[in-house]
């Protein structure tokens, strides 16, 4: 006669003792680990041999643990690639010239953008809240460099802040000429 015991759904046997345990409990992690009673996992997963956990069958661990080359995803960058080669020498050198205040990020070519923009195939209205976000940091940058001129008093300063200042107005322009046209 055989006296294999069977245990309700949510347990597991506990084969030194005979007695049902908890699915998730800390003994039948225990057993687990010792590998003396098998992991079962829900539909859709596997078993990572590795670490002892149910993992997606169609997820990139599992493609891995079966040897198969697991494709990277992309990665999405909020900057628009190649942005800042669109940028001139003279930008660059701007962008080198900044106060440690102003993210150098915050240079950018705006034709570079406005091109992007003309060509992403976006709502008028989604390109227009776009404009408006710039149109704020391009703002937030010329009040930065304004209070900054005003705080310190310094000539030589304005002297360095002037072509910044020169270049973030254009810009604002542009942009703002782009914005009506739309």
């Amino acid at each position: 006669m055989d006296n294999i015991k069977t245990c309700p759904d949510g347990k597991i046997l506990n084969p030194a003792t005979n007695r049902c345990v908890k699915k998730d409990g800390p003994t039948a992690k225990k057993l687990y680990k010792s590998k003396s009673v098998e992991k079962t996992c829900g539909e859709g997963k596997i078993l990572n041999p590795k670490t002892g956990r149910c993992i997606k069958a169609d997820g990139a661990t599992a493609a891995k643990l079966k040897g198969e080359k697991v494709p990277s995803q992309p990665y999405k960058s909020t900057v628009i690639k190649d942005e800042y080669n669109s940028l001139t020498t003279a930008e660059k050198a701007l962008k080198k010239s900044l106060p440690s205040f102003i993210n150098e990020r915050y240079i950018f070519n705006i034709d570079f953008i406005i091109n992007e923009m003309k060509s992403s195939g976006n709502s008028t209205a989604t390109i227009k809240n776009h404009i408006k976000k710039t149109l704020m940091d391009l703002a937030d940058i010329k009040s930065e460099l304004q209070s900054d001129m005003i705080s310190n008093n310094n000539p030589k300063q304005k002297d360095k802040y002037k072509p910044i200042m020169e270049y973030n107005d254009n810009r604002i322009l542009k942009i703002q000429e782009y914005y009506n046209s739309l």
